[in-house]
């Protein structure tokens, strides 16, 4: 490398940074990505995820929101609870049930990845949180149980709603495995 170009990248790299730390995202921009058109047109499937990243958890739409915006929701059998897939506007996520138990069960195990030693292991805690952001109502609900995604045990909507959104209110600390 040349004299003077490492420690102009590194300002840029700097300058880079100042300028997204000013930048303020909009709770209406509601988006998993977003890519510039010209830039999809070169190469669309280079900018589609196969995989969820889920970096900032209040900006990923919840279900109802999600069908507005064209994405299919699909339940994915055999598949860990963990192979959430987005591909070509279908959002695959694999079956869940929900019984009187589900509640306690999802608290003890994020209490375990919480204070775990190696509390790097969020999945279960990223999961919830997940769901949580897909389900802000009983209507919410009732679409992923349309679709196969959740199979409510419990039969009431609003109970499966606020176990979600209640777990979720509970867990701090970052996320990481979405």
């Amino acid at each position: 490398m040349q004299p003077g170009v490492e420690a102009d990248s590194v300002s840029i790299t700097i300058g880079i940074d100042e300028k997204l730390t000013q930048i303020s995202p909009s709770p209406s921009d509601c988006c998993i990505f977003r890519v510039h058109k010209q830039l999809c047109g070169v190469n669309e499937k280079a900018y589609e995820p196969e995989i969820v990243a889920i970096g900032n958890w209040r900006f990923i739409p919840n279900t109802i929101e999600l069908r507005e915006a064209g994405v299919e929701l699909v339940k994915i059998e055999g598949a860990s609870l963990f192979n959430i897939k987005f591909e070509n506007g279908v959002l695959k996520i694999p079956p869940l049930t929900i019984e009187d138990r589900t509640e306690s069960f999802f608290r003890n195990l994020i209490a375990y990845e919480l204070y775990c030693p190696d509390n790097q292991l969020t999945y279960i805690t990223d999961y919830v949180r997940f769901m949580d952001c897909l389900i802000h109502s009983p209507k919410d609900v009732e679409i992923l149980s349309r679709r196969g995604i959740i199979d409510n045990c419990l039969g009431d909507n609003e109970v499966v709603s606020t176990i979600f959104n209640k777990i979720s209110d509970a867990v701090t600390g970052p996320s990481s495995h979405f």
